[in-house]
């Protein structure tokens, strides 16, 4: 009975060892900055299809319409739009030549993230400028070309300077692409996920590089999710028979690249609670028995002037044996299994002291807690009551 207590102790402990580093684990990927504001922002996927949509005006007369009908209703602070939105793994990348930089080797590639948006698209996400201004009303398709580049780009080719005023453009110094003047620098943000590097990248405005598909961003005052219906009827208020898709707040997009982990951690905490249910059953289970069959030496201790303090202490003291004995198997297993799971905790060590030693206290205190019933009714035992049955 003792080392089958003592097993479901070792497996607890070992369980609880591996739900503290998936946690911990946890809280330092939801803690990283993604470099957005994600509150009360909802977005919209929209595709126009070409052959109604033929044509770059018709394009950006489209989207503008919506934003401004979306703009105007009650409890909306923002709309704009992204080709790419973060955090969904949709992306272009593109090679891209700085002026006055020495010529890419042949056959090298030098790859940027390359993102089409409206106005206010920063403002809304809440993405900081370090330098210069967002796209306005200046900005238009016969417009000298302009681009915003993020932090990481601007460091890696501006080190010691500004950025603004330079000129970059798509491809080889050759290419046919026009060149673009920088306009401003904005801050870094992670494209893919919490967990992944930061990709350097440009930002180009919508109405001189047009796409046929647009992710809506909305800003709302509270719930955005309360004026979904509202919003859907304004696009269909411009083009009955455009599909709204993929409709998720901000919130959503950013745990969806975590579902996984979060899974395991609710996975293991599941076991966990049942893994410490079984332990605390067994070890009142065997603790009680053990009290059962010990009445009579209780009793006689007791007649021969033992306090009713120390019988509880003999009962507490084998629940503590019972407590060390599964917390020492379980450490020793667990000291081996975690570094084979180590992948699945996120920048912790699969030998966290701070997590044992939460876990072998926890292991302990269910483990007193299960023992204490069965403790006081061995201190609580009338010696003259146990004498006459024995």
């Amino acid at each position: 009975r003792a080392a089958i207590v003592i097993a479901e102790i070792a497996i607890a402990f070992v369980v609880l060892v591996g739900a503290g580093l998936v946690l911990k684990g946890y809280r330092h990927l939801t803690a990283i900055p993604s470099g957005f504001a994600p509150e009360n922002v909802l977005t919209m996927q929209l595709s126009l299809p070409s052959e109604r949509y033929p044509d770059d005006g018709q394009r950006l007369e489209f989207f503008q319409s919506v934003r401004d009908r979306m703009q105007r209703l009650p409890g909306v602070v923002a709309v704009s739009s992204v080709s790419n939105l973060p955090m969904t793994g949709s992306h272009q990348r593109g090679t891209v030549y700085v002026e006055g930089s020495p010529a890419p080797e042949p056959g090298s590639r030098d790859y940027s993230l390359n993102r089409q948006v409206q106005p206010g698209y920063f403002q809304l996400m809440g993405i900081p400028f370090i330098q210069g201004r967002d796209f306005d009303a200046n900005v238009t398709a016969d417009a000298t070309p302009v681009v915003i580049v993020d932090e990481s780009f601007a460091k890696r080719y501006w080190p010691s300077g500004s950025a603004l005023g330079k000129r970059i453009k798509y491809g080889a110094p050759d290419s046919p692409w026009p060149w673009m003047e920088v306009v401003g620098v904005v801050g870094d943000t992670r494209h893919f996920a919490l967990d992944t590097p930061i990709e350097q990248g440009i930002y180009r405005p919508l109405v001189q590089e047009p796409t046929r598909s647009q992710t809506l961003l909305v800003k709302a005052v509270s719930e955005p999710l309360e004026i979904v219906d509202r919003l859907r009827q304004e696009v269909w208020s411009v083009d009955p028979n455009l599909p709204v898709y993929d409709i998720k707040t901000m919130d959503q997009v950013i745990s969806a690249t975590y579902w996984s982990r979060a899974a395991q951690l609710w996975l293991l905490n599941t076991f966990s609670a049942v893994a410490l249910l079984l332990a605390a059953f067994g070890v009142y289970g065997v603790v009680a028995y053990s009290v059962a069959q010990r009445n009579r030496e209780f009793g006689l201790r007791m007649a021969l002037g033992a306090r009713r303090e120390s019988i509880g202490l003999l009962v507490v003291a084998q629940v503590t044996r019972l407590a060390a004995a599964g917390t020492a198997c379980g450490l020793l297993v667990a000291v081996v299994l975690m570094r084979y799971a180590s992948s699945m905790f996120f920048q912790v060590s699969a030998l966290d002291a701070v997590t044992y030693l939460m876990a072998a206290a926890l292991i302990s205190l269910v483990a007193i807690a299960a023992g204490y019933f069965p403790a006081r009714r061995a201190a609580r035992l009338d010696p003259v009551t146990v004498m006459n049955f024995e």
